[in-house]
């Protein structure tokens, strides 16, 4: 991890970097940078990931959780061990977000919300890159986060 920063913002502690994403390709693997904002929740977080495919594909993932939005399964590979918080947590909005800002995962665990995100972040752009991560977690209703019990 480089350029590691932690903080608080609105009395949310975050911490964002940039590390590098192995992508597989034809001719072999390949290394790109991608900026990782995580932001903590203060609550137990159910298992969710969203993986972005490199490219659509014909009738989307094979496996995983499926959301009924047929152009976001199609873009996505959605895995969870809880439809119910998936299902809250995936809204239209969310989704709308996700499909226009194109990161490559969006993830739940533990207690944090995690964004990875192309390309490096300046320094400068450290609000915009928390930004990024907060309007996706603004957009959840709040119920899907305060049913889940607090972390210690």
């Amino acid at each position: 991890a480089l350029h590691v920063v932690e903080g608080e913002r609105g009395g949310r502690r975050f911490v964002v970097f940039d590390s590098e994403r192995s992508e597989e390709t034809d001719e072999g693997s390949t290394s790109k940078p991608v900026t990782v904002i995580g932001l903590r929740m203060g609550r137990r977080l159910p298992s969710l990931r969203c993986e972005m495919h490199k490219r659509a594909l014909f009738g989307g993932a094979a496996k995983g959780f499926r959301t009924g939005d047929e152009d976001f399964d199609k873009r996505f590979t959605v895995v969870t061990a809880d439809a119910v918080f998936a299902s809250a947590v995936l809204t239209p909005s969310v989704r709308a977000i996700l499909l226009k800002e194109k990161p490559h995962q969006f993830v739940c665990h533990n207690d944090s919300v995690t964004l990875v995100t192309s390309g490096r972040y300046p320094l400068k752009g450290l609000d915009a890159a928390i930004e990024r991560a907060e309007r996706v977690v603004a957009e959840v209703p709040a119920d899907a986060w305060q049913r889940l019990p607090a972390t210690d």
